[in-house]
């Protein structure tokens, strides 16, 4: 059951800080069913995952709203097989970059590593 917090953030947070810091990326389901252009928020330079050989575990980690219409639902992701389509670098063409695996699904985000 989720908190009072979880749910006024889920409400409220959420919907603000993809308004304010969100960028528009493409997602690309497995599927085949058909893509779409959703609002993210990108951690491309945050703290990096390393494997133990000390190598980035991903490229990026992107948080997204958990739900089917406004962002990707975290029960529709098919790790591995569903894409996304996003700058890498500001000022870059976009690259498309395989979902790896969801890192978690809290306040209404969830939040996964891709490469």
């Amino acid at each position: 059951m989720a908190s009072r917090f979880q749910t006024l953030f889920k409400r409220t947070g959420t919907p603000l800080l993809v308004r304010e810091f969100g960028e528009t990326i493409t997602y690309h389901p497995g599927d085949g069913s058909s893509d779409r252009e959703i609002s993210a928020l990108i951690e491309r330079d945050g703290p990096q995952l390393l494997n133990e050989m000390g190598v980035a575990v991903f490229e990026a980690i992107i948080r997204v709203k958990d739900s089917v219409t406004e962002g990707i639902s975290a029960t529709e992701i098919d790790t591995g097989s569903d894409e996304v389509s996003f700058q890498l670098r500001v000022g870059e063409s976009a690259k498309r970059k395989a979902i790896m695996v969801v890192l978690s699904t809290v306040n209404g985000f969830v939040r996964f590593g891709v490469k």
